[in-house]
């Protein structure tokens, strides 16, 4: 069976270009289908999506905080992985509790 992943990234992201990176070394998610959905900077309510595997790389910050929320609201049983980017500034207790919403946390360099 072939996985299903749906890759959502920022609007403006460099992403878009190689949003697959830090998973397609993994043996898990070598063979599937990746499909990327952009998710503007102003929407604040996520969709239930139906596929095996969320990952996230909408950085942590405030503004977007609550798409996060909403994000594992309206999927209460998908696997959600989020990627961090270690450039990322936001401060640690937004951080710890944005954490909190994923299974998985793989931190990108």
């Amino acid at each position: 069976m072939t996985l299903s992943i749906c890759h959502l990234v920022e609007t403006q992201s460099d992403l878009l270009k190689r949003p697959e990176r830090h998973l397609v070394n993994s043996a898990e998610f070598e063979v599937a289908n990746h499909e990327i959905r952009s998710v503007g900077g102003r929407t604040f309510r996520a969709q239930s999506f139906d596929v095996d595997v969320i990952v996230s790389h909408i950085p942590i910050r405030w503004k977007t905080f609550p798409f996060l929320v909403s994000l594992r609201a309206a999927n209460p049983n998908s696997k959600i992985i989020h990627v961090d980017l270690a450039a990322n500034k936001s401060s640690k207790p937004l951080r710890q509790t944005a954490f909190a919403l994923f299974d998985q946390v793989i931190m990108a360099n």
